[in-house]
């Protein structure tokens, strides 16, 4: 990629000296996998969210409106798989209150088997809750 001398100008209105070049690269399509996860007994109804987490931390919350999700160019690795039932569909987890209204904490359920995603294949699983 070649970068114009006059592209870019920092807050003293200095720019670049010379056209400059910048090399990337990318991942190709056969870098990634593609994901389809199919749930059974499902209730679409308490507006679920899926949540895809690796090393604790949430990688990905995506809500739910068909028993299948399907996703092309994610990342291979070990995913671990949880469903909240977001009862305020603000997409997040939400710990209810105590004092005054009495509200309990909204519901999250931890899928017991791992999501392992692999480059260049199509991953299916089949998920009973």
């Amino acid at each position: 990629m070649l970068i114009s001398k006059d592209a870019f100008a920092d807050s003293a209105g200095l720019t670049l000296t010379k056209n400059d070049t910048i090399k990337f690269s990318t991942k190709g399509n056969e870098d990634y996998g593609s994901v389809t996860l199919r749930f059974k007994n499902l209730d679409l109804t308490k507006n679920p969210v899926l949540q895809i987490v690796q090393n604790d931390k949430i990688i990905e919350s995506s809500p739910l409106t068909t028993p299948e999700w399907l996703r092309k160019l994610y990342d291979p690795g070990e995913y671990d798989l949880r469903i909240l039932y977001d009862d305020n569909k603000n997409g997040k987890w939400d710990p209810g209150k105590f004092f005054g209204v009495h509200k309990q904490p909204e519901i999250v359920i931890t899928i017991n088997t791992k999501l392992s995603v692999r480059s260049s294949w199509d991953n299916l699983k089949d998920t009973i809750l």
